[in-house]
């Protein structure tokens, strides 16, 4: 018996003991891949490659638009090629249309071409591949050509229409921007007309004139002090009084070196002086001369006079803190002045640089408007025509062979280890060991010399009938392989047509 012997697996041995079995299952699970790839129509596929070109819109406003990716791009291309309308275009001009029934029927139709076109974008290339699957590989190809001829066509169209797009649309952005350009030369310059003091100012020199008013100040309150206690001295007791008279003379005047007559402080001050002056004339009187001093005055003209210096060295006190505070406001709102400014002028920097990139933008696409208007430069170009397919894409006859002997052989030996598990036959004493039952001697079997020719004669036909078989699959692998079915159909036809 042949792979009988312990120098075999396990496998081969169970496999030969059960050699009708893997076989028949085997065989069977190769002739059903063969039929089955027979029995599936074929179909095949035919392409066409076409160049484009960059979009007209693309090149003008790039640097100044967002590019769509590559991912959008081809979905765009996926979802225009394959489109109902696109479909329907070229169904009619393949007069395929009219062989539908109803709509219902047409609907279902572009629904099934649909799903069998391909669609593939090489972008740095500018490639564009159309697909498409079909058993007849005359259609397919017609198909194919045709697609690619009513979308150059589309497309040649509708490039025409984007140029001319492409240069209204700069138009109208140029006047946009150049209108926003006026707007803020306007409210730079009324800006800097309104704030013109505060930007021409230095702020160093502005920080040098605090100081000097400060120090101003300073002395003056000194000088200021110092007449006080003169005054006092020279009329103890009426220097309040006096000073409460030529007060308000001296305090009008201080206030008209600083304000104009209008000013709500100057009318103040000018009725407090004509009310002094009243109250003055009521209670002069007739009084004994006075003493004079050295220089001729009395110690009322004295008094007087200091009063005058203190209401002089007043106005020049009120004038520094003038300078000071109107120092310190411009110094204060120096660095919000200077950043507005800055921040406008920024603003219309930009607008500026915008503005121009699209001046030059707008000279390119009226010479590209020219050159699409008169067809001066190509636009599309198909660079691989679809041609009909000698052989069929689908079904993968080899691939669905070999499919099928792999799982024949592990179907075969699947079935070998079932039927060797599922049977119920004692097949030596390790069997009756297991079921506990005591053995007391082993009988080999004993067959007669013709037994064994017959036996021998049975697996040798089992064995060259399952390989003849075999072979013939393998036969049919090598000659789906190699096309030679495809080539002989092909010369068959090519055959036909010449006679």
């Amino acid at each position: 018996m042949f792979f009988s012997g312990s120098k075999y697996p396990p496998i081969v041995r169970l496999v030969f003991s059960r050699k009708e079995i893997f076989f028949a299952t085997a065989l069977l699970v190769m002739t059903a891949a063969i039929v089955t790839g027979y029995v599936l129509p074929k179909k095949y596929e035919s392409k066409t490659t076409i160049f484009i070109e960059q979009s007209v819109i693309t090149d003008l406003v790039k640097g100044i638009a967002v590019s769509p990716s590559m991912q959008t791009k081809i979905k765009n291309l996926t979802v225009l090629l394959t489109s109902r309308n696109m479909l329907m275009r070229v169904l009619k001009v393949m007069d395929k249309d009219l062989s539908f029934k109803n709509e219902s029927e047409q609907e279902t139709y572009i629904n099934d071409i649909q799903k069998r076109i391909q669609i593939s974008l090489n972008e740095k290339q500018g490639l564009l591949a159309i697909s498409f699957l079909d058993r007849d590989p005359t259609f397919a190809r017609d198909f194919v050509n045709t697609m690619a001829r009513v979308y150059i066509e589309e497309n040649t169209s509708t490039k025409r229409e984007e140029s001319t797009e492409a240069s209204k649309f700069l138009a109208d952005q140029i006047q946009t921007y150049k209108k926003r350009l006026d707007e803020a030369d306007a409210a730079i310059n009324a800006y800097k007309s309104e704030k013109g003091l505060i930007l021409s100012s230095d702020e160093t020199f502005i920080r040098g004139q605090i100081s000097d008013a400060e120090k101003k100040i300073e002395e003056l309150n000194l000088k200021l002090a110092a007449l006080k206690g003169r005054s006092e001295i020279l009329l103890p007791g009426k220097s309040a009084a006096a000073g409460r008279i030529l007060r308000p003379d001296a305090q009008l005047k201080r206030l008209l070196t600083i304000y104009t007559e209008k000013n709500p402080k100057v009318i103040r001050a000018r009725a407090a002086l004509a009310a002094s002056r009243g109250v003055e004339a009521s209670a002069s009187g007739t009084a004994a001369p006075e003493p004079v001093n050295r220089e001729g005055m009395t110690a009322a003209q004295s008094a007087k006079l200091a009063q005058l210096e203190m209401d002089s060295i007043g106005a020049m006190i009120d004038y520094q803190n003038k300078i000071l505070t109107d120092s310190k406001d411009v110094l204060r709102e120096m660095p919000l002045v200077k950043a507005e400014l800055a921040q406008r002028t920024s603003k219309r920097t930009r607008d500026a640089d915008i503005y121009n990139q699209l001046v030059t933008r707008y000279g390119q696409s009226e010479i590209s408007k020219q050159m699409e208007l008169n067809d001066k430069s190509t636009t599309f170009r198909v660079i691989d025509p679809a041609v009909i397919p000698e052989f069929a894409s689908s079904p993968n006859r080899p691939a669905i062979i070999v499919l099928g002997i792999v799982l024949g052989l592990a179907a075969g030996a699947m079935g070998a280890y079932l039927a060797d598990r599922l049977n119920p036959t004692l097949r030596g004493a390790q069997d009756l060991k297991a079921l506990n039952l005591p053995v007391f001697a082993v009988i080999p079997v004993i067959s007669t010399p013709e037994e064994d020719i017959r036996k021998r004669r049975k697996d040798r036909l089992t064995v060259i009938m399952a390989g003849s078989w075999f072979v013939l699959v393998l036969l049919v692998l090598t000659v789906e392989s190699l096309k030679l079915t495809d080539w002989a159909q092909s010369f068959l036809s090519a055959a036909r047509h010449n006679l």
